[in-house]
């Protein structure tokens, strides 16, 4: 009989026990991953492109391509595709990263192959009718003047470039002159360029004992992506500013949008997910030193936090924060105490412990079914690393973290003064 009155027993997190996906191989090249999914009749297939604004001479065009795929194909209008796809209960959706195109199709298994039909239609064919086009261009640049008018957008658009520089993809700030580009020319060659088998990656979450499943996977395998002309990958020069610190003040702004960060390691780098923990300490979830100091105990913010992006050729550290435009001086002072607070203290166990605990129940979130995993899939695979090994190491490089390297790891790469500001509002 279950005793309300006592207390469970408390039982620290065990590792993981993963299974290692599948690997095959279609006919033009193109890398297919396969993850099963265990008494699912559900389907989830994401295909994705080395096709990010990182791959595009005016980085402007690459989303523009992506939106625009599924507005024709030489089969089917755009009307067409979107009522076929709702009456079969499909779910689409199109996203971007700075190096990746991906596209996203779940439905149930019976209309997988039908589903799949459609979208593979419309990647291998599109038509990107000048109609269309015409609309998602006027769209995205009325979108474009308002986010303009945004501190927080602003604020973001001048970090990547005080990092990056303005002729590196990663840096460079979308003016409006640039859509002049969106044509419909552009977007055909660069679709040609990198819609291709060698820079395209099919990951699929399926119950792959099912005979409808092994049947849709014999389609998919005959796949006909074109062959790339190049696949070498573009080099660009990191052009970090001289300058750090930059306000940028603007009129009836009632909130003032701060960044503090710096370039730093990505995924690939051995000191990735140790940084992690110092991350999750400093400002990575709820309890963080920086939301405990500037929100709860000075009142400057409803919120701030920190995170490292990771992305292919690069990543950075950002603390991220909007305050009171009276305080935000005050608020760049408490940020910097706790950088430094960092460095030259040693983190409590029981601070430690809590910040390791919450990692880990996080990270096994991250695992709650076949659909959640697949997305952890991409991470490793889009990085070349090995799924199982890097999570294991994960956890064990998280469970393991001692304050001392914490502080070591701070004050290489965390230090106070190594950090850029950007305050807009």
């Amino acid at each position: 009989m279950l005793q309300r009155n006592i207390q469970p027993e408390f039982k620290s997190m065990q590792p993981l026990n993963l299974t290692a996906p599948q690997c095959c191989k279609a006919e033009c090249g193109t890398s297919i991953h396969l993850l099963p999914i265990q008494d699912q009749e559900v389907v989830k297939i994401d295909f994705v492109f080395n096709a990010g604004e990182y791959f595009a001479e005016h980085p402007i065009i690459a989303l523009s391509t992506l939106k625009m795929l599924q507005e024709g194909s030489t089969s089917k209008t755009s009307e067409e595709i979107a009522e076929r796809l709702d009456f079969l209960g499909a779910y689409l959706f199109c996203s971007m990263t700075k190096d990746y195109s991906t596209i996203t199709l779940c439905c149930m298994e019976k209309h997988a192959k039908e589903a799949y039909d459609i979208v593979s239609d419309f990647i291998l064919h599109p038509t990107f009718p000048e109609d269309k086009l015409a609309i998602h261009k006027s769209n995205r640049l009325e979108q474009f003047k308002i986010d303009s008018e945004r501190v927080e957008i602003k604020a973001q658009r001048l970090f990547t470039n005080t990092l990056f520089g303005s002729q590196h993809p990663y840096g460079k700030i979308l003016e409006q002159s640039d859509f002049e580009y969106i044509t419909r020319k552009n977007l055909i060659a660069f679709h040609k360029q990198n819609f291709t088998a060698e820079k395209t990656n099919i990951f699929i979450c399926a119950n792959l004992q099912s005979c409808i499943v092994q049947d849709l996977l014999a389609i998919i395998k005959q796949i006909q992506l074109p062959k790339s002309e190049t696949i070498q990958v573009p080099q660009y020069k990191i052009v970090t500013n001289d300058s750090r610190s930059l306000r940028v003040p603007k009129e009836n702004a009632v909130q003032t949008a701060l960044k503090i960060g710096k370039v730093m390691v990505n995924r690939n780098h051995p000191d990735f997910i140790k940084l992690q923990v110092v991350n999750t300490i400093l400002g990575g979830y709820f309890g963080s030193r920086l939301m405990t100091s500037v929100r709860e105990e000075k009142g400057y913010t409803y919120g701030i936090g920190s995170a490292i992006i990771s992305m292919k050729e690069s990543g950075y550290f950002i603390i991220s924060s909007q305050v009171g435009k009276d305080v935000h001086e005050k608020a760049l002072e408490a940020i910097f105490a706790e950088l430094q607070r960092l460095r030259t203290e040693l983190v409590p166990e029981e601070e430690l412990n809590i910040v390791k605990t919450y990692m880990l129940s996080s990270f096994a979130r991250s695992f709650d079914g076949a659909m959640a995993t697949s997305e952890m899939l991409l991470d490793t695979v889009l990085y070349g690393l090995d799924f199982t090994e890097y999570y294991n190491q994960m956890w064990n490089l998280t469970n393991s973290t001692q304050a001392k390297e914490i502080q070591e790891l701070a004050n290489t790469y965390l230090h106070e003064n190594s950090m850029y500001e950007i305050a807009v509002g």
